[in-house]
């Protein structure tokens, strides 16, 4: 895959998240309806379907890991230090559960923990950021309830998540979230 095939990926991505991991090393998720693309620092691995043959054209490429084999929406992406990161998504295989998971980077492979659900209503529009290395907050739109703008703070042990209770910033319809 060239950089243009790369380039047309990304640009008819279903969604795109980026995080930074040290001072130079970042990390690029990219999907759409034909594959997926992501980058770490300088190497960029991607699978792409032309709906008649799947072509994986992985350079330098670890293993392939899933953080949730079920359809998978909202997704956002942060950094809690340079070989750490959290992923907060809507697990729409959970009733559309608002979930994180922590992932650990080692070289090119990234491995993760257990799932850990902020919100069992139905989640959309979230956004995650980190606290400090061991603390994070996901806000979200609870459209659960009533589409309330809503968040949480997960403190992190290993790569296991535990969330605090869930607190309403905007008790109206939230559409976009961001932190």
């Amino acid at each position: 895959t060239d950089t243009g095939d790369i380039a047309k990926l990304i640009n008819i991505s279903t969604f795109t998240a980026t995080v930074k991991l040290s001072g130079t090393g970042f990390l690029i998720l990219a999907a759409g309806e034909t594959g997926f693309v992501f980058r770490v620092d300088t190497t960029w691995y991607s699978v792409i379907n032309d709906n008649e043959t799947i072509e994986s054209t992985i350079l330098s490429f670890g293993a392939n890991q899933v953080f949730n084999a079920g359809d998978t929406e909202s997704v956002s992406i942060a950094s809690l230090t340079s070989t750490k990161i959290v992923i907060a998504y809507k697990d729409a295989a959970n009733s559309n559960a608002g979930t994180a998971i922590i992932g650990t980077i080692s070289g090119s492979t990234i491995t993760f923990g257990t799932e850990a659900v902020f919100n069992t209503g139905s989640s959309s529009s979230i956004s995650v950021d980190r606290l400090t290395d061991t603390k994070f907050v996901v806000a979200y739109q609870d459209t659960g309830a009533s589409s309330f703008g809503t968040c949480a703070i997960g403190d992190v042990s290993g790569t296991t998540i535990t969330f605090g209770s869930e607190a309403v910033f905007h008790a109206g319809g939230t559409n976009v979230v961001s932190v």
